[in-house]
């Protein structure tokens, strides 16, 4: 990797945007160059500045009153009955929704069914990318608290760290990762010699059960609670998957 690649994927880096090959690239990269590590170093600095609470803006009482009125006219506007300005905009929308529906998936949850299909392949292309490079933590640490604090900002959101060593499960560490195109921490346990990664990110839909499938020869449990949805991967049989994706559930 060249510094100019570097300097490119330095915002992403810090965001947790970059996959896992790619931050293992730039924690190559990194080493060797004493100039990215200063142009990194800025870009933190900068982003620090950028969140302290001088620069925030608090709007007056009149400012949100206005913004209110024009939200309420904007409103009354989208409700006025548009039959006057249909015809052939109307026909081409009634052909695009009846070629639209042709091609779509049908019956009951099979949108969200795609959804977790595609989550599903992307968790599972993610660990054997991590696996492939030998990058399976970005910080290696057994201790929940420490992991929880070292995601601290870097993240939207402060994944839960469980301690699972009673279940079997040895924590390991973590690393930034992503997961069908959305930001995503990444717990890794070990159970004998196999790999446990704990995918946690934003979830798409409302609360799930946990579901399992397979890829690849991997298993995977998946579950949604909340904001935040979790996606179990390991090479480890079926029952012990679902066993830690229970245990994860109820921690």
């Amino acid at each position: 990797m060249k510094c100019q690649e570097c300097e490119e994927l330095l915002h992403a880096y810090l965001d947790g945007e970059l996959d896992a090959a790619q931050r293992a690239a730039v924690d190559q990269h990194l080493k060797g160059c004493d100039d990215c590590r200063q142009s990194l170093e800025h870009v933190h600095m900068l982003q620090r500045a950028l969140q302290m609470p001088e620069l925030r803006y608090t709007a007056s009482d009149t400012l949100r009153q206005r913004i209110k009125t024009q939200l309420r006219k904007a409103d009354a506007r989208e409700r006025r009955p548009a039959f006057p300005r249909l015809g052939m905009a109307a026909a081409a929308a009634m052909v695009a929704v009846a070629l639209a529906w042709n091609f779509m998936p049908h019956g009951p949850g099979a949108p969200a069914a795609a959804d977790d299909d595609a989550m599903v392949d992307s968790a599972v292309d993610q660990q054997q990318d991590a696996v492939k490079i030998g990058h399976l933590t970005d910080y290696a640490s057994t201790s929940p608290s420490v992991l929880q604090r070292w995601f601290g900002g870097k993240l939207a959101y402060t994944p839960p760290v469980p301690d699972l060593k009673a279940q079997g499960y040895v924590l390991l560490g973590a690393r930034l990762d992503k997961v069908g195109g959305l930001p995503a921490a990444a717990l890794v346990y070990q159970r004998g010699s196999e790999m446990v990664t704990v995918f946690v990110c934003r979830a798409q839909h409302g609360d799930k059960a946990l579901d399992t499938d397979s890829d690849d020869g991997y298993q995977v449990a998946y579950w949604t609670k909340g904001s935040l949805s979790f996606w179990v991967v390991s090479k480890l049989d079926l029952a012990q998957v679902k066993q830690i994706g229970s245990a994860l559930q109820a921690s």
